[in-house]
């Protein structure tokens, strides 16, 4: 198996995941409630398995893969801090122009604030030393966790004050491993991310592109064609888990780089 090989499957995945996630807002999911419609329980079913069965095999698939030394994001050019520069401002968006804090308690909002705030600074000065080709202390990158974590716990708990509806799940799944995500990203600026964990590194930031892509990009569309009414009225940070899934890709591109 080769890396080559490995990412035009994990491209076909995505493409079939996007379509089914987009099959399923449009015609599988009550408008209202965010239930499956009982007629469409089975398709609805049989599309969840399609998708879980995707994530896996993207999963599995990478972790066969020869173990390669590691190198900084930094090296990766200039895609790199434009992925920086796209989570920066969607993080800002999200945080404070648009409906996903309406959940969250005045503590929560607070805190919240300010670490969107610290972390996208931290990514944009990234992105900085990335295009003038600069270092930075590593500890910058350990930053954005803080807002990962929060936004984690604020979608959870906004998620669970309404019905449990399909999009629960991959939403709470893509916040997961785009923490994880940043954790590892952390990992490998400040030089601690293990060659025997290389592998499983790499395995985990690409099933987060799969899930953040599959998590925004129908929502995305569904909205670009006018279709909201088949989709959840609770807003989803789509804008951020797009970012998510870009940078993840880079890094994972990262992942599959020798050290010269």
């Amino acid at each position: 198996m080769t890396y080559r090989l490995n990412y035009l499957i994990f491209a076909l995945a995505c493409a079939t995941g996007i379509c089914i996630r987009t099959v399923m807002l449009l015609f599988t999911i009550e408008e209202k409630s965010g239930f499956i419609i009982s007629e469409y329980a089975v398709w609805a079913i049989v599309l969840l398995v399609f998708l879980v069965l995707a994530a896996a095999i993207i999963f599995s698939l990478s972790l066969i893969e020869k173990p390669k030394n590691i190198r900084s994001c930094m090296d990766q050019g200039i895609i790199f801090p434009i992925s920086c520069i796209a989570v920066a401002i969607a993080i800002i968006y999200e945080t404070f122009f648009s409906g996903i804090m309406s959940g969250a308690v005045l503590y929560q909002t607070l805190i919240h604030s300010i670490l969107a705030i610290v972390s996208a600074v931290a990514l944009l000065l990234i992105a900085y030393c990335g295009f003038m080709k600069l270092t930075f202390p590593p500890i910058i990158s350990v930053i954005p966790i803080f807002f990962w974590i929060t936004r984690l716990i604020i979608i959870f708990s906004s998620f669970s004050t309404i019905s449990v509806i399909s999009d629960t799940i991959i939403e709470t799944a893509a916040m997961c491993l785009t923490l994880i995500t940043f954790i590892i990203y952390a990992k490998l600026e400040s030089g601690y991310l293990e060659k025997e964990k290389h592998l499983l590194a790499f395995a985990t930031v690409l099933v987060n592109t799969y899930v953040c892509l599959i998590a925004s990009v129908p929502r995305i569309i569904c909205d670009i064609t006018s279709f909201e009414q088949a989709v959840h009225l609770h807003p989803v940070p789509s804008l951020t888990t797009l970012s998510a899934a870009l940078f993840s890709i880079i890094v994972s591109a990262r992942l599959t780089k020798a050290e010269k």
